[in-house]
């Protein structure tokens, strides 16, 4: 219980345009729950990521499992995270969403870098997986 209170408190209710520049139109990926854009830091100029999930329980359940990942090497890291109002252009009215600032990883999309192999073996994917795992497990516990 007190993970969840935790994460809670660090999402911000405050407007994220008063810390970043948000580039809507810069899509870096798109992912089941929600598109990537790209965000700079107004006082350092740094790029990140930014996650944006519509805000319900189960985006909010994803950035409490997120955080309880903190410092793992192999595993973005997240910066902030705002909850705030946002309307796209296709959308008739603004939406509550979360707003996930998270570091931004120049490799690209790991679905990309699979789909350019012809095949694609069991090997390939446990060295891809394999640092992650391991260090993983004393969370499931």
């Amino acid at each position: 219980m007190s993970e969840d209170k935790n994460a809670e408190k660090l999402v911000k209710d405050t407007s994220i345009i008063d810390e970043y520049n948000i580039n809507w139109t810069q899509k870096l990926g798109a992912g089941i729950s929600g598109p990537v854009r790209v965000c700079v830091k107004k006082s350092t100029q740094e790029r990140f990521a930014l996650k944006i999930l519509i805000d319900r329980p189960k985006a909010r359940n994803e950035v409490r499992l997120h955080m309880m990942c903190v410092g793992h090497p192999n595993i973005v890291q997240i910066i902030e995270v705002y909850a705030n109002s946002v309307q796209f252009p296709h959308e008739s009215s603004p939406r509550a969403r979360l707003l996930i600032v998270m570091e931004m990883m120049e490799g690209g999309e790991l679905f990309h870098r699979i789909s350019q192999h012809r095949h694609f073996t069991e090997k390939m994917a446990s060295q891809v997986t394999k640092q992650g795992v391991p260090s993983q497990t004393k969370w499931i516990a």
